[in-house]
């Protein structure tokens, strides 16, 4: 049943299956810009701002895709298998690491962790 969703699944943006790029961060709350950092950018602000300019038209080329989760995901259905289908079927993955997002692998024994998943 997992088998043929995830041989069936679809991109909600590109509406395709493969993906040139796959966009790893750690979307965590707490994490990032605040008073004790201002100006600092928090790795969902980078992911984001790396998915725009990656999918931005050039003259003469094919315009890639980019799985971005807020952008690919599609909604009302499990989020771990489309996010499994982008990471196993896109061509380069793009892993942001900063020492915030690191932090909570540390728990990874007690805690599940998503990016730590990814990295593995």
């Amino acid at each position: 049943e997992i088998a043929s969703f995830l041989m069936s699944w679809r991109c909600r943006e590109h509406r395709c299956a493969p993906h040139d790029f796959f966009v790893s961060y750690r979307a965590a709350p707490g994490v990032g810009a605040d008073a004790r950092h201002p100006g600092a950018c928090d790795d969902k602000t980078v992911a984001r701002d790396i998915f725009h300019e990656l999918s931005r038209a050039r003259p003469g080329r094919r315009v890639p895709t980019v799985f971005f989760d807020k952008k690919c995901l599609v909604d009302g259905e499990p989020w771990q298998d489309g996010f499994l289908h982008g990471l196993q079927h896109s061509s380069v993955f793009l892993l942001l690491i900063s020492c915030e997002g690191l932090a909570r692998i540390a728990s990874a024994n007690v805690t599940q962790d998503n990016v730590l998943l990814e990295y593995e």
